[in-house]
C-alpha cells in the first residue's frame, strides 16, 4: 500500500459513525479504493434498515474525496448500491491535478462529536447560508432550524422516540455492547467520556443499560439535548435507498467539516430517524412533503472541548486482493 493510499484511508475512517461501529472495510490498489459494508458491524436493533451504516459509508466516501483532492489526485467515484452486494463504491485514480485548500483537510482530524452543554450563542446568518450552498443535488434537502417554537417541537418527538427506543431491551444492549469505559483499549465504540461520564459511571453503565429501562430518563435528557443547539440540522432525501444514503452521508459530513473549520462544534442525535413513527412526525413538522428525514444533528458552540473516539488500525479494515 502505498503511503497516498495509506493517508487517503486514515482521512476516510475518521468519518462519524454509528456506535463508532466503523462499518467499513476497503479492497485497495494503486489506482482504485473500493469501499465496502461490513455485515458483521451493522447494529441490527439501531439500524434495522442499514440506513446509518451507508450514511456513516457516505461520510467516509466524503473524507476520501477531500484527501484526494488536497493531495491533488484526479478521482472520480462509481456507487454499487443495487442488489445485495456489500460493496458500496469505487473511487478510480487517474493522474494528478492542482491541490485543493487544506481547510477542510485539517478539519477531517479536528472534528469530533461534542455532547457537552453549548453555548447561548446563534450561528450568524452568513455562515448557515454558506452551509445549506453546499447541497448541489436536487434529490438532497436541508433544513437549519434556530426558531424556538420549532426546536421545541423537534425536541418533543426526538424525546418521545428516544422513550420508545430505550424500552427495548434488545436495542439497550446493543447500545451497551459499544459502550467503553474511559480507560478502554479497544479501538471502536463509544468511551463513556464522550458522553460526559465520569470513570465510575462509565464502568457501571453498560450493566445498568442492559438490566435497567432507563427509557423515561433518557427521553427527558434527550429533549435537553436538542434544546441544547443553538441550530438543528435536518438532511432529508427524495428517495429512500443505499445510494440516496450515500450521498446524504457525504453531505453531511462535508457540513460538518465546514462548520469545523469555521469552529463550530456538531452532535449527531437520530433518534428520531430511527424511529418510524418519529419519522413521519418530523416530516410533517418541517412540511417536507416527498422528502425523507435522514439525518438530524446539532450545530452551535460547546463549552467545552470534547474527546475524539478511537479508531482502529488501518490495516483492520483491508480485505485481501482478489
Amino acid at each position: 500500500m502505498s503511503k497516498e493510499i495509506k493517508l487517503l484511508l486514515e482521512c476516510g475512517v475518521r468519518a462519524p459513525s454509528s456506535h463508532n461501529s466503523q462499518p467499513w472495510l476497503f479492497r485497495v490498489d494503486e489506482k482504485y479504493i473500493e469501499i465496502y459494508a461490513d455485515p458483521k458491524r451493522r447494529l441490527s436493533e439501531a439500524d434495522r434498515d442499514g440506513r446509518m451504516l451507508f450514511v456513516s459509508l457516505g461520510c467516509l466516501i466524503a473524507n476520501l474525496k477531500i484527501a484526494a483532492d488536497f493531495l491533488g489526485l484526479s478521482h472520480s467515484l462509481a456507487y454499487y448500491t443495487s442488489g445485495t452486494s456489500d460493496l458500496a463504491a469505487r473511487m478510480n485514480f487517474f493522474g494528478e491535478k492542482k491541490k485543493a485548500n487544506g481547510d477542510y483537510f485539517r478539519a477531517t482530524s479536528e472534528r469530533r462529536s461534542n455532547r457537552n452543554q453549548y453555548k447561548n450563542r446563534p450561528i450568524p446568518e452568513d455562515v448557515i447560508r454558506a452551509l445549506k450552498d453546499l447541497n448541489r443535488d436536487e434529490g438532497l434537502r436541508i433544513d437549519f432550524v434556530t426558531s424556538y417554537k420549532t426546536r421545541a417541537q423537534i425536541a418533543d418527538i426526538s424525546s418521545r422516540a428516544m422513550g420508545r427506543i430505550m424500552s427495548r431491551s434488545p436495542f439497550r444492549r446493543e447500545l451497551a455492547h459499544w459502550l467503553r469505559t474511559n480507560i478502554t483499549r479497544k479501538k471502536d465504540g463509544m468511551p463513556g467520556s464522550g458522553h460526559g461520564m465520569s470513570l465510575l459511571v462509565s464502568c457501571i453503565a453498560p450493566h445498568i443499560l442492559r438490566h435497567v429501562d432507563v427509557s423515561k430518563v433518557e427521553a427527558k435528557k434527550e429533549r435537553k439535548r436538542i434544546m441544547n443547539f443553538p441550530a438543528v440540522v435536518v438532511i432529508s432525501s427524495r428517495g429512500n435507498h443505499r445510494q440516496q444514503w450515500l450521498k446524504v452521508g457525504e453531505l453531511l459530513e462535508m457540513i460538518l467539516l465546514a462548520a469545523q473549520s469555521k469552529s463550530i462544534d456538531s452532535a449527531i442525535r437520530v433518534a428520531s430517524i430511527e424511529d418510524q413513527i418519529a419519522r413521519e412526525e418530523l416530516r410533517q413538522a418541517l412540511g417536507l412533503r416527498n422528502f425523507e428525514p435522514q439525518m438530524l444533528f446539532g450545530l452551535g458552540y460547546a463549552e467545552k472541548t470534547a474527546p475524539h473516539s478511537p479508531r482502529r488500525r488501518i490495516e483492520d479494515y483491508i480485505l485481501p486482493a482478489r
